[in-house]
């Protein structure tokens, strides 16, 4: 599956645009127009979204709505190991991958599609 696929609306080109961005070391961007996950997930109010925060037996859990009530980040207090964003695909679901590879992005890493 492409990962513009699992991207919803109009947050697509911004998303892939970021991740070539982001794969190229960011050099057609300057560092200073790049946005990042914030320390506190209180911070992090992006437009249009609805936040929603649940607790569990590993910490809070907040996650970031669009208008059809599919998620689009998710922040994870995760008690046991440490706290960290996620991405969410167009399902509203589906964890999508920061460059590395990895589906948890940390507090100061670069937002994709924002």
């Amino acid at each position: 599956m492409a990962v513009g696929s699992l991207i919803a609306g109009t947050s697509a080109d911004r998303f892939l645009n970021n991740l070539q961005e982001m794969s190229s070391g960011g050099k057609e961007k300057a560092d200073t127009d790049q946005k990042t996950f914030p320390d506190d997930p209180n911070d992090f109010n992006p437009e249009r979204l609805t936040k929603k925060t649940y607790d569990t037996n590993n910490g809070k859990i907040t996650k970031w709505f669009d208008s059809e009530g599919k998620a689009v980040y998710e922040w994870d207090e995760d008690i046991a190991n440490s706290p960290h964003y996620h991405v969410i695909g167009n399902d509203g679901n589906t964890r999508v991958p920061n460059p590395t590879g990895e589906t948890h992005f940390k507090p100061g890493d670069n937002i994709p599609g924002i």
